[in-house]
């Protein structure tokens, strides 16, 4: 070697021991946001791998020897809101579904898919128990119709209504989030609303009809979701990243097994939605 290729080889010797450690060094803590509003104290969610890893601690017991501490951030506002808080670095992770994570990253949100939870999720049309609305094709003529703008579920069902010669315009929608679609819906404060297997407690109640749900209409009268990362955050934390994506596809891999029917159904009913409500071939779609 000539002095000046040792000087160069040393030089880069040591610029990787100080970036190195750096690079690798294991966050403090890393942080989920959930674009749903939890249930229950500590906050829980269901009905998907994302929420079994939550429930199952899957996450935090794979970052447990490196001390890392994690938060579940719970967002009412949906993907609007964890848009937000990724804009504002306030979160690392997301789960969320497709429309907003597009919305994201076509304003410039630098975020990486990492895998999808919970695809080709159904959509359902609920009016009150004494509606004369009998499906999708009679909220024509400014119904009231709750839909919570700016996610997976809006773009679902402006499909649904474009598969039954309708559009927004054709109907008086009211934003409105889970929450509080359920209690316009259970109010009569509203004709009709779009909303996900939730429908079905309010069903049981006696307070809601279900009148549609896209079964096999195809892709496009599905909903997507899926859990990203900050690009940065996986540049800095690659291993943490991996460890994220891998318990959450254990806990996918739990949920699937036919043998643990019973106890995820257990489980997530901790997200306030009973086993017997998520959409059961007994649980009947009125006509």
């Amino acid at each position: 070697m000539t002095p000046r290729f040792k000087l160069l080889v040393g030089a880069a010797a040591l610029l990787a021991a100080l970036i190195g450690p750096a690079h690798a060094a294991d966050p403090a803590v890393v942080r989920i946001g959930v674009a749903q509003q939890g249930t229950g104290d500590p906050p829980t969610f269901g009905g998907l791998p994302a929420a079994t890893a939550q429930l199952q601690h899957r996450v935090e017991d794979a970052l447990q020897p490196e001390h890392v501490k994690v938060e579940w951030i719970f967002f009412k506002g949906a993907g609007p809101a964890v848009n937000e808080a990724l804009a504002n670095k306030q979160i690392d992770f997301a789960y969320q579904g497709d429309l907003p994570s597009v919305l994201g990253r076509a304003n410039g949100l630098k975020t990486h898919l990492l895998l999808a939870s919970n695809v080709r999720a159904r959509v359902y049309l609920a009016v009150p128990p004494d509606s004369d609305i009998k499906g999708v094709k009679d909220l024509r003529g400014g119904k009231r119709v709750g839909l919570f703008r700016g996610t997976n579920l809006q773009l679902v069902a402006d499909n649904v209504l474009k598969e039954n010669g309708l559009a927004e315009r054709d109907l008086r929608v009211i934003n409105l989030d889970i929450a509080a679609a359920q209690a316009a819906l259970a109010s009569k404060g509203v004709d009709a609303v779009f909303l996900d297997y939730s429908l079905f407690k309010l069903q049981r109640q006696g307070l809601a009809k279900i009148v549609y749900a896209s079964r096999d209409g195809g892709l496009q009268l599905t909903r997507q979701a899926h859990l990203l990362v900050l690009e940065d955050f996986e540049r800095a934390h690659p291993d943490t990243v991996q460890k994220v994506v891998t318990a959450v596809i254990q806990a996918a891999q739990w949920s699937s097994d036919e043998a643990n029917r019973s106890a995820l159904f257990a489980l997530w009913a901790k997200s306030g939605v009973p086993p017997g409500s998520r959409g059961s071939p007994s649980m009947r779609i009125s006509r």
